[in-house]
């Protein structure tokens, strides 16, 4: 099967534009040219390489990354998206743009150490397998991708910065589902594995900047994940089991609101749990 070369347009569109429009397959992969994934790197696990042989078909945009499905759907894969980085250079020719620089520059290294520790610290919270942030590697990968456009491409990993990670459900269906099936030990067991989870990243001195129930957190293996890996940072106060519990507690007020609202019979068990 015939791929596009490196060179030629990817059809994943960036933001709304005229029909037919596309980008550059190096606005995905320029990133990786960066002076902030130049110095990390992260050691590919055994059997990436056979995972990585399926073809990624587009599945959705993020904020920080595009997002391709492997053909066994039991895996995502997560391009980086280079917005900020294509705003840095444009404020690198502008006078008295320091500060702006300064902070993009910021923003971006805190990504990347976010990324770092998915992998490095939260693998099982995160379901992450690798995490692809330098260049020239001694293994490259070749990354076999289909765009929004069903235009078929092909990206070097000595180029290309990406997150490996495994496939999951978001928590909320996931919850409705088993409660709407009656098998309410399943959904309590979902909410302890929830609190758990919160519990282990703060253990590991991790704090989430972005801990939406409702958007970052599913289920893999029947076990809760975190699959937004972009907001994570470093946190000595969580040494204190005191401010870790008042954390938690702060994280999860939203999702036991709505708890209390849809499902009220399981509030007690919640906040046992929270408490836990």
């Amino acid at each position: 099967m015939k791929y596009t070369p490196r060179g030629q347009k990817l059809g994943i569109w960036s933001a709304p534009k005229p029909r037919g429009s596309t980008i550059d397959p190096r606005e995905l992969s320029r990133c990786s040219k960066s002076k902030f994934l130049a110095v990390r790197g992260i050691k590919p696990p055994e059997g990436i390489q056979k995972i990585l042989n399926q073809e990624f078909r587009y599945f959705k945009r993020g904020a920080q990354c595009f997002v391709f499905l492997s053909e066994d759907k039991e895996y995502v894969l997560k391009i980086f998206n280079n917005r900020h980085l294509k705003q840095l250079r444009f404020f690198s020719f502008l006078p008295f743009s320091y500060e702006r620089k300064r902070m993009l520059e910021e923003q971006i290294d805190r990504s990347f150490q976010s990324y770092t520790l998915a992998t490095n610290d939260l693998s099982n919270e995160t379901g992450v397998l690798y995490a692809h942030l330098s260049l020239g590697n001694s293994s490259p990968f070749e990354l076999r991708i289909v765009d929004k456009l069903g235009i078929r491409h092909s990206l070097s990993s000595k180029e290309t910065g990406f997150l490996l990670q495994k496939r999951g459900t978001l928590f909320y269906p996931s919850l409705i589902k088993k409660m709407a099936e009656g098998r309410l030990e399943e959904a309590k067991e979902m909410i302890s594995s929830l609190t758990v989870l919160i519990s282990r990243c703060q253990a590991k001195g991790v704090a989430n900047q972005d801990p939406s129930v409702r958007k970052n957190v599913g289920m893999i293996d029947n076990r809760c994940v975190i699959f937004d890996v972009g907001r994570f940072s470093k946190d000595d106060l969580l040494k204190d089991p005191l401010y870790a519990q008042k954390k938690k507690c702060y994280h999860l007020r939203r999702f036991r609101k709505w708890l209390l609202k849809n499902y009220p019979h399981l509030i007690e068990h919640f906040d046992r749990e929270c408490q836990a």
